[in-house]
This record gives C-alpha cells, sequence and structure tokens, in this order.
C-alpha cells in the first residue's frame, strides 16, 4: 500500500485598504471643537480640504517611504573631517514640500491672539 502525502496551498489574507474619510466629515465632535474655538465655515472648509489631502494615496505612499527610510545624519566624511550631512528620503522631502504648500508649519506663527510670530 502506498502512503500518499496531501500538500496544502498556504492561504493568504489579503485586505482591502480602508476607506477613509476626511477627518471633519466622519467627526462631528471635531467640527464642533472647531466651531466652538471660531472657526468660521471657510475655516471647517479648509480643515476638511487638508484632511482629504494627507490621505491621498501620493501623500500615504510618501509616508511609508518616509517610514521605511528616516533621516541620516554623516557627521564625518571618510577622512575625519566634519560635514555634517543630513540625508532625507524621497518620501521625508515629498511630505515636506506638502506641509510647506499647505502652510502647515506657518499657521503656527501667524496672526492668533498674540499676534504675528507667536510661537
Amino acid at each position: 500500500m502506498s502512503s500518499s502525502t496531501a500538500v496544502l496551498a498556504p492561504t493568504v489574507f489579503i485586505q482591502e485598504a480602508p476607506t477613509v474619510l476626511p477627518a471633519t466629515e466622519a467627526d462631528a465632535i471635531l467640527v464642533s471643537v472647531l466651531r466652538h474655538r471660531g472657526a468660521s465655515d471657510a475655516d471647517v472648509a479648509r480643515v476638511r480640504e487638508l484632511a482629504a489631502a494627507a490621505v491621498a494615496p501620493e501623500q500615504i505612499r510618501l509616508l511609508h517611504d518616509a517610514e521605511r527610510n528616516p533621516p541620516r545624519l554623516e557627521q564625518y566624511d571618510t577622512f575625519g573631517r566634519r560635514v555634517d550631512k543630513l540625508e532625507t528620503s524621497e518620501g521625508w522631502r515629498g511630505m515636506g514640500r506638502f506641509a510647506a504648500s499647505q502652510g502647515i508649519m506657518a499657521a503656527a506663527h501667524e496672526g492668533g491672539p498674540r499676534g504675528g510670530g507667536a510661537r
């Protein structure tokens, strides 16, 4: 009698990417807080636009690249001379461009109750 060995194929589970709603569409409390802090309709619309842009496929790709490739500081060259060279990945550079284009960093230093330049 011959014995046969059953070969089982591995089961692969592939989950679909979640559908991400912009924060203000999915979070009534966030909108309520924005309103309580004096946000206008235009402010809320701007937060919605920013939230949608932040979860766009290109931004997610840049985020993954930035997570996989953290910045690297090269302090000295081969001969021991100080160079202090910072190497960043495409993801880091792309996310920096996105933040600059959306005014994310500047927003903390504009207007507000303490005037321009407040930190």
